[in-house]
């Protein structure tokens, strides 16, 4: 079984040879120019073999063109900050103009996973990462969550220049040799939207770019970043393959998210603790505990994006026990 098989049937929760797996993290610094970008990422799949390589571009990328600055990266999980915000007041987002998504910073980051696409296609899927519109908006106006109740209308004309441009984007990495979408939203949790500002910022820019994509693309993992996520509702409602949320750390657990999505989940890895701070042994243990209480819809996978400084005999050990272990059962 290929990676391709094995990732698919994972998807639908058939037979597999082994369990599915994949691990992704920042390289900051690497992640500034095509050719580092590609190289850290060939480098990162030749040494842990994952069975979908998440392409992770700096997580500032889609606001630089827009007018944001990149700022100092964070120590532990290597995502620079967003320095000078373009957005002061609401009406700002009124002035938000469209961008060519093969030209700039956004350009940068397809000229990499062509790259990566040119040494690495048919050996591996490739999903390349692609922030919701809201996501994106918030990254421009550090004050979005007091604008949306204060000036909406002018949120919105934003929010469809955002998405126009974050579709397009990602139709071009999909024509550059990306097999997926990895698509991202912080806002899809409890208590950072009330439920209609939910449904008429976040969900409703999040369906036109996941109901434009998906036609186009072979798959697309959601990913909800935080505690308490809307699982149950994105589980509904987006037309998506898998689900990636900090299973680990907050609602649902495993079990549960089994029952509520019938199809791929993404999760069992502790990026925060276990592959952080703890041993071998430790890293061993806990992927024992997953397996036996999941199935072969289940690609082991961290909750977000490992941390920079967590150490290589760590990960290697991930690879070790999955690679050795029965596969899962079908359920």
């Amino acid at each position: 079984m290929d990676k391709f098989d094995r990732l698919m049937t994972t998807f639908s929760g058939g037979s597999l040879d082994r369990w599915a797996y994949a691990l992704w993290k920042h390289f900051p610094g690497d992640d500034r120019t095509p050719q580092g970008f590609a190289d850290a990422h060939v480098r990162f799949q030749r040494n842990y073999d994952s069975d979908v390589l998440k392409l992770t571009p700096h997580g500032s990328f889609c606001t630089v063109d827009w007018g944001c600055e990149v700022g100092p990266v964070h120590p532990i999980y290597g995502s620079p900050s967003v320095l000078n915000s373009p957005i002061k007041n609401a009406s700002d987002f009124e002035l938000i103009e469209e961008l060519d998504p093969m030209d700039g910073e956004f350009g940068l980051q397809l000229e990499g996973v062509r790259k990566v696409s040119n040494i690495l296609s048919g050996n591996v899927p490739l999903m390349m990462t692609v922030f919701s519109p809201f996501m994106v908006a918030s990254q421009l106006d550090p004050n979005i969550l007091n604008h949306v109740y204060e000036a909406p209308s002018q949120i919105e004309e934003g929010l469809k220049v955002i998405t126009r441009v974050m579709t397009e984007f990602g139709h071009t990495v999909l024509d550059a040799g990306t097999n997926g979408l990895f698509i991202a939203s912080q806002h899809s949790v409890e208590g950072k939207l009330k439920n209609q500002e939910f449904l008429d910022f976040e969900a409703k820019y999040t369906l036109r770019l996941l109901n434009d994509l998906r036609p186009h693309t072979d798959f697309i993992v959601f990913h909800i970043h935080g505690n308490k996520p809307l699982f149950k509702y994105i589980a509904d409602n987006y037309p998506i393959d898998a689900i990636n949320w900090h299973s680990q750390h907050t609602s649902p657990t495993i079990r549960d998210a089994l029952k509520i999505f019938n199809k791929g989940l993404f999760g069992g890895l502790d990026e925060t603790e276990t592959i952080r701070k703890g041993t071998p042994l430790a890293i061993k243990k806990q992927l024992q505990e997953v397996m036996l209480i999941s199935n072969s819809r289940l690609l082991l996978a961290p909750g977000c994006v490992i941390p920079i400084n967590a150490p290589e005999e760590n990960l290697r050990m991930i690879v070790e026990v999955i690679k050795n272990s029965p596969p899962p059962i079908v359920r």
